[in-house]
């Protein structure tokens, strides 16, 4: 088991009484998620930090800040709810509910297309939680399948823009950016 990172210990100093950090969930070109426990409250949480670079600089950092506090402003089944958003030690970050499960990409990858019934009900499911949040970008790695198979928009890239599209065609369901996953097949 390799030892956890700086940037780990770090961000468990600064936020130490309030979370408990245990793994690293995901990291990408906005931040890095951890999976965290809510000391206080006794439940588990996501952690969204941004980029040290990006923290460093005033435009990026405020932006994250803004649409998070937007985002938290949302209440919808199909977004996952942010509850805290804040800045310690240096580090600027967001705190959201935890959704146990898998990213939709994982399932695609895992388990292959998606059949049209269940791709249309997962389509309407991510398009109405998109309709409140279309400010943000929308990745397969977005939408998160809990236990119930039922998908929550998070929060993992807080871009600014909506160079997202979603196309329905002979090929299935698929999203505009770069290397797309097929939802479903007609």
């Amino acid at each position: 088991m390799a030892s956890p990172s700086h940037e780990f210990l770090d961000l468990q100093v600064a936020l130490a009484g309030e979370y408990s950090l245990e793994r690293e969930l995901g990291r990408g070109g906005m931040g890095v998620v951890y999976l965290a426990r809510d000391v206080q409250l006794d439940r588990h949480v996501a952690i969204k930090v941004l980029p040290a670079h990006l923290a460093e600089q005033p435009e990026s950092r405020e932006r994250f800040l803004r649409e998070a506090r937007t985002a938290a402003g949302l209440s919808h089944p199909n977004i996952v709810p942010i509850h805290r958003v804040g800045e310690a030690a240096g580090f600027v970050f967001f705190v959201m509910s935890y959704v146990a499960g898998k990213t939709l990409g994982e399932r695609l990858r895992e388990q292959g297309p998606l059949g049209a019934a269940e791709a249309a009900r997962m389509l309407r499911e991510v398009a109405w939680g998109r309709c409140l949040i279309r400010l943000f970008p929308w990745h397969p790695i977005n939408p998160l399948l809990n236990s119930i198979n039922s998908l929550r928009n998070g929060l993992t890239g807080c871009a600014g823009n909506d160079r997202t599209r979603i196309a329905v065609g002979p090929g299935g369901v698929k999203t505009h950016i770069p290397s797309p996953l097929p939802l479903g097949v007609p």
